[in-house]
């Protein structure tokens, strides 16, 4: 993800710096485990994403988006630091307890901290996961304001007993949708940030883990989907879903909704023509908590862009890929989805690591000094097959 991330974040920069005179705003918004069959405009029949949709046909797709990793910390770190997998510090998710997981190591500059110092608010709203409260790497280290979960695990439930503010423990009923709680914190700093140059990451934490959301939202898919009605999706913290099928389109419909709250509000605020707002995932759509990717709501990639069935935690080639739109005022010279134009690598470590194979029958990836061909398993070694797989189609 990070060779090109990085390159686009500068041209945006430079090039909205051009255009306006002014620093872009950005808006980084980072769904949890969704896959391509997840978005109506990827192909969903089940339920509607309209203001998903319509930034996919009002800005630019990237069609061929890889993550920095399969499974949430190594993917977060990832991005947070603009290193590929082989010089990432964190390679899996790994747990401190009580709470948290492993942090950083001290002086790891990232992405907010760079922010900052040219001029940016910063702030972030939902899941951290690179370092438990108090430690070298809590996220108030890093963003000037921090709510959400910091432990991955705590966010495996809606319902949890506390979030974070900064520092600062905030003890909920068990009983509150925290999802709702998280996106008012984000509008509320946007608002207050508008006439300055603010960075906005929303690592939202739907879809993944529970399959949880307000009854208003999943009673409508009751009726749609009856035949999961006696289905119960169970997940950590004793979560018991019935219908987890309905409850993920619910969910789906409660989060398209709270986007389109953001670009209505920066819409509002007379700042959508100076603002680059991102969407994506952090990796491919799990299967916890009942959900049915491909049984359920459709196939994990979407009708018409079936690339294959893997998700998270997968490492072959296709398995990385996410869907990246961006809504920008301005038309950007990159073209991300020329499908004859030759594949082109990011040099990572030295070498020269091919992408993926337009031929997804006849897959092959260059993993390390290794040639693995689609079909025959994951890499041996996981943090050089990842590294490897860090590529990018034009």
């Amino acid at each position: 993800m990070n060779c090109p991330l990085r390159i686009a974040f500068t041209l945006l920069l430079l090039t909205a710096t051009v255009l306006y005179g002014d620093k872009p705003n950005l808006v980084y918004i980072m769904l949890d485990d969704a896959g391509y069959g997840d978005f109506s405009c990827y192909g969903q029949e089940k339920f509607k994403t309209p203001n998903i949709d319509r930034m996919a046909s009002e800005g630019m797709r990237l069609t061929n988006f890889y993550s920095g990793s399969t499974v949430c910390a190594p993917a977060r770190c990832s991005l947070m630091t603009g290193l590929h997998t082989g010089h990432c510090q964190v390679r899996g998710n790994r747990e401190v307890q009580p709470e948290g997981q492993a942090p950083l190591a001290p002086g790891t500059v990232t992405l907010p901290m760079i922010l900052s110092k040219g001029g940016y608010k910063t702030g972030m709203f939902g899941k951290w996961g690179l370092g438990a409260p108090g430690s070298i790497s809590d996220p108030a280290n890093h963003f000037d304001k921090f709510y959400g979960y910091n432990c991955q695990r705590q966010a495996h439930t809606y319902y949890p007993k506390h979030l974070w503010n900064n520092r600062t423990k905030v003890p909920l009923d068990g009983k509150t949708y925290a999802h709702s709680l998280i996106s008012d914190e984000a509008l509320k700093f946007i608002r207050k940030n508008h006439k300055k140059p603010f960075f906005a990451y929303i690592p939202i934490t739907i879809p993944h883990a529970a399959m949880q959301a307000p009854e208003s939202y999943v009673a409508p898919f009751r009726k749609k989907f009856p035949e999961f009605e006696d289905k119960i999706g169970r997940d950590s913290h004793g979560t018991r879903v019935k219908n987890p099928v309905a409850a993920f389109a619910g969910m789906m419909t409660l989060v398209d909704e709270d986007i389109g709250h953001i670009l209505k509000l920066l819409k509002e605020l007379k700042i959508e023509k100076n603002t680059f707002v991102l969407l994506t995932s952090d990796n491919g759509p799990h299967m916890e908590g009942g959900h049915q990717p491909a049984g359920g709501q459709g196939d994990s990639k979407g009708k018409g862009k079936d690339k294959g069935n893997k998700g998270k935690c997968e490492q072959f080639c296709d398995s990385l890929e996410n869907v990246e739109d961006e809504k920008f005022s301005c038309v950007m010279a990159i073209n991300a989805d020329q499908e004859n134009e030759p594949a082109s690598g990011c040099n990572l470590q030295g070498a020269t690591y091919n992408a993926c194979s337009e031929d997804w029958n006849e897959q092959i990836c260059l993993c390390a000094r290794h040639l693995y061909e689609e079909g025959e398993g994951p890499c041996e070694n996981s943090a050089q097959c990842v590294a490897g797989l860090q590529c990018f189609l034009n």
